[in-house]
C-alpha cells in the first residue's frame, strides 16, 4: 500500500510520540510532499466529508468499542462535525468518559459497481461540548434541515448535540493509496 502522511502545521504539533520518529500515528512512514501539496490533499478530504452526510461513529469506554450509524452536518470550514443523540445512549455515556472518537465516511454507494474507486475517510476527532447556545441552535437547525428524519430526536428532552473537532484525516483512495493529515493537536482542540 502506498502511504502519504503529512502533519499540519508540523510534526511538533502531533500528539502521537511516533511523529517525532517520522511515523504517523498508524506507525507508517511520513513521506515528504512538494510544497503546496498539503492544502490540496486537505481540501480533498474536507470536500469528501462535506459531500456526505452519514458516517459511522466509533466511541470507546472501558476498552469496549461501540459503533453507531449517524447523520451529520459539518461546520463551514469542515473541521467540526455535528451529530445528535440522546443522553441516555451508550454512545453518549462513552463520550462523557472518553471524548476521543473516530468517524468513517465513504463513497461505497457511489462506486458500488467499481469498488477500486471507493474512497474512505477516517476522521480522528475530539468531542467538545458546545458552550454557545446560539451556535447549538444553529447547528441543530442545520441538522433538522439536512436530516428531517431525525427531527423527533432533535426535539427530544434528552437530545444532545455532539460536536466533534477534527484532529486528523486518513484518506484511502482505492485499496492502495493513503494520505494522512494531522489538522490539530489534541492539546489545541
Amino acid at each position: 500500500m502506498s502511504t502519504r502522511s503529512i502533519v499540519i502545521p508540523g510534526p511538533e504539533a502531533c500528539c502521537c510520540p511516533q511523529a517525532r520518529r517520522s511515523l504517523c500515528s498508524a506507525g507508517r512512514p511520513l513521506e515528504t510532499r512538494q510544497q503546496g501539496e498539503e492544502p490540496r490533499v486537505l481540501e480533498k478530504m474536507i470536500a469528501l466529508l462535506k459531500a456526505n452526510d452519514m458516517c459511522v461513529l466509533a466511541t470507546c469506554r472501558d476498552h469496549k468499542p461501540h459503533c453507531s450509524l449517524m447523520a451529520y452536518v459539518t461546520a463551514e470550514d469542515g473541521l467540526t462535525v455535528y451529530l445528535a443523540t440522546r443522553q441516555d445512549t451508550t454512545k453518549f455515556r462513552n463520550l462523557s468518559e472518553n471524548p476521543r472518537v473516530s468517524l468513517l465516511v465513504d463513497t461505497r454507494l457511489e462506486w458500488a459497481t467499481d469498488r477500486s474507486r471507493i474512497q474512505s475517510l477516517t476522521v480522528e476527532g475530539l468531542y467538545v461540548p458546545v458552550e454557545n447556545p446560539a451556535e447549538e441552535a444553529r447547528m441543530r437547525q442545520r441538522l433538522r434541515d439536512r436530516h428531517p428524519h431525525i427531527a423527533g430526536l432533535l426535539d427530544h428532552p434528552l437530545s444532545a448535540l455532539i460536536p466533534v473537532r477534527v484532529l486528523s484525516f486518513l484518506l484511502l483512495d482505492g485499496p492502495e493509496k493513503a494520505s494522512h493529515v494531522r489538522v490539530l493537536s489534541e492539546t489545541l482542540a
